[in-house]
């Protein structure tokens, strides 16, 4: 498949190769398949955002669940595809065709809802600028109804303070390969089942929002769709909008009927996260000459055209710290850590004070004295730091949506768009203040202007 934008090509043959990789017994040969198809032909299709890209997407993966359902350890899938009655992907296809058609929820229905269901997109971030934004729609329009938000560890850190919300477990495995994704959908219809027992057909409805539990609405998880509404965000168009959260709000809108006051991203900490920030951070400000405190992720996913470079990240860091900021620096992930541990040891060596906290060493820290704090941790208590923060700088990442979700003046490093669509509908939305700096080739291979835009950027957020 070519997915430079120009005519697809499209080969079963080279579809069904890839899957007999994926599913091989050597472990190297089943990663190499599964990343072939879960990220480059996957992620490549869904991230331009394009009607007919989507709909090669459909066609392709249509296709690998087929495979996967007739093989032995597809054994499961494969029955209850066909309860669903889905025998091929001919079935899959059209289903998904007839799911995506608008439909708009009845207004003589509302006051029956009992119970809403919805699905985490599974990427944090994705969730806070889509999926966070249908719940407030929902929480509006019924208010009588109990939400249950189906996904990870994580969403209970983001959105653990809202009562309004039933937070229910369940991990996908990002780091699985295609049969163990695929097998995840047979826990979501537990989930679902549990959740609905002894309520009326009209008395619950299930929202996906492009799920990737649902591998973006293939797999059903009802038998009747008619209580079943699908946000096909990838081809989801608005002449006027151009942010993903914007045509969320616009779509939620459309089938949920207009409330009063417009709807943004959002996310609701835990208490206990709250006062940890706050305790810590109070010991940071209470230090002679502190000046402003600066949050900051240099995470880039796995994706390495994210990122700059580590001498415009030293160079960033030791600017915001002689200006007299204090800076709290996320880790990030095992595979970032070795960066960020160059770059800790650079900013000791030009006398700045680090200190490295860990979530074992919490209950404990005490009298905090640093430049530098740098955190090695949950999600949940990095996003309460951004939240006791003056300020956000980071990459194109989750938390540049957690920061303005939370209201706090954000700089967003925008690097490595794959396309124009992309960066349009990645950008940040919310109530706090943003500036988007676009990263060109040039600017990676020169970062001193770069430097000099993102901290003008910082400036501007701050006034």
């Amino acid at each position: 498949m070519n997915l430079s934008g120009r005519k697809n090509i499209y080969s079963r043959d080279n579809i069904a190769l890839l899957c007999r990789l994926a599913t091989l017994k050597n472990a190297n040969l089943r990663r190499l398949g599964s990343s072939i198809i879960l990220t480059t032909l996957t992620e490549g299709l869904c991230d331009s955002f394009d009607k007919k890209q989507v709909m090669v997407y459909d066609r392709m993966f249509s296709q690998v669940i087929d495979f996967c359902r007739r093989m032995p350890a597809g054994k499961n899938l494969d029955r209850t595809l066909n309860d669903f009655g889905i025998k091929n992907e001919g079935a899959m296809l059209r289903r998904k065709k007839r799911i995506s058609r608008f439909k708009s929820f009845p207004l003589q229905g509302r006051e029956k809802i009992k119970k809403i269901i919805i699905l985490s997109r599974v990427t944090i971030g994705s969730d806070v600028a889509v999926t966070s934004v249908i719940i407030e729609k929902l929480k509006r329009v019924f208010p009588q109804a109990e939400i249950v938000f189906i996904g990870s560890v994580k969403i209970n850190e983001l959105f653990g303070g809202d009562q309004r919300i039933k937070l229910l477990r369940l991990d996908y495995p990002r780091r699985g390969g295609v049969m163990e994704r695929l097998n995840m959908w047979l826990g979501v219809l537990t989930a679902v089942k549990e959740e609905t027992r002894g309520l009326a057909a009209d008395g619950y409805f299930i929202v996906d929002p492009d799920s990737r539990l649902t591998q973006l609405g293939l797999l059903p998880v009802l038998k009747n769709d008619k209580h079943y509404y699908f946000f096909e965000s990838r081809s989801y168009t608005s002449a006027a909008l151009q942010r993903l959260s914007r045509l969320t709000a616009a779509w939620a809108d459309s089938v949920f009927g207009e409330t009063k006051d417009a709807l943004f991203p959002y996310v609701r900490l835990s208490r206990s996260d709250k006062e940890t920030s706050g305790r810590i951070l109070g010991q940071l400000r209470r230090n002679k000459g502190a000046g402003t405190i600066v949050s900051i992720n240099f995470g880039f996913g796995g994706n390495a055209n994210k990122r700059v470079s580590p001498a415009f990240e030293k160079e960033l860091l030791q600017r915001l710290l002689n200006g007299r900021a204090k800076v709290i620096l996320d880790k990030g992930s095992a595979e970032e850590a070795g960066g960020i541990n160059k770059l800790i040891a650079a900013i000791k060596r030009s006398g700045k004070k680090v200190v490295e906290l860990k979530e074992r060493d919490l209950k404990k820290a005490e009298d905090i004295k640093c430049d530098l704090l740098v955190w090695e941790g949950r999600v949940g208590v990095f996003s309460a730091f951004i939240a006791e923060s003056s300020a956000y700088i980071g990459y194109d990442s989750a938390f540049q949506h957690i920061a303005s979700a939370l209201g706090v003046p954000a700089t967003v490093i925008f690097s490595g768009a794959p396309c124009s669509a992309f960066f349009k509908r990645w950008q940040t939305y919310g109530r706090g203040c943003v500036n988007t700096v676009k990263v060109s080739g040039s600017d990676k291979e020169s970062h001193k202007k770069l430097l000099a835009k993102v901290l003008d950027a910082h400036k501007k957020c701050m006034e």
